[in-house]
């Protein structure tokens, strides 16, 4: 599949496994999103990035990068969170009272595409919402 951007279109953010990296992600995907007048997806994309950058800082321990990129033919918006760790994440059944756990089934319920591709040195989780065309 063609993911076709620019450099206009496409955003890239390092940030060190910190518990202010999720904060950091939030607030970059909304300016970015923002920026190209993306404005009905920010509210969702910045749930979704929060639960994969907070998974990264709990679950992975490493430096990750955010980014997020337009798709001017498909009129789609791709964030994608890289990290360190080869550990492919998995949905998790947790009982309703549980306080985690949830945050792939979240992704799966609100992103119009979601999934995980290996990388050389860990993992890059990504997700697509619906855009009006960046």
């Amino acid at each position: 599949m063609r993911f076709a951007v620019t450099e206009a279109e496409a955003r890239c953010m390092a940030l060190p496994d910190a518990l202010t990296s999720p904060a950091r992600s939030r607030s970059f995907i909304r300016t970015a999103l923002e920026d190209w007048g993306q404005d009905e997806s920010v509210d969702v994309a910045i749930i979704l990035v929060s639960e994969l950058s907070s998974n990264v800082v709990v679950h992975a321990g490493t430096d990750m990068t955010v980014s997020v990129a337009c798709d001017t033919d498909r009129h789609v918006v791709r964030i994608e969170v890289q990290d360190g760790s080869a550990t492919i994440p998995e949905m998790q059944d947790r009982g309703r009272m549980s306080t985690s756990g949830r945050g792939l089934r979240l992704v799966d319920a609100l992103a119009t595409r979601w999934g995980v591709r290996p990388l050389a040195h860990g993992k890059a989780v990504w997700f697509e919402l619906a855009g009006s065309g960046c």
